[in-house]
């Protein structure tokens, strides 16, 4: 229910559009790397995504939260 909920906020917030999710896998794994580092891309590749996720951040991106460049 909860994610339900997200994945609509996160479609009007963000202007989400899927395709193509016929090409996941439905078994074994599957790697996807994003091509910036956001804590957005896990929220959304998370509820988006026809399978159970995880996500692997690099310490540099964990300490550097919060911090503007």
């Amino acid at each position: 229910m909860i994610a339900s909920v997200l994945r609509f906020i996160c479609k009007i917030l963000f202007s989400v559009n899927v395709h193509d999710l016929d090409n996941v896998p439905k078994e074994n794994g599957l790697l996807i790397i994003a091509n910036h580092e956001s804590f957005l891309d896990g929220l959304l590749l998370g509820l988006f995504l026809p399978k159970k996720t995880t996500f692997v951040v690099h310490t540099s991106v964990l300490k550097n939260r919060g911090k503007k460049s």
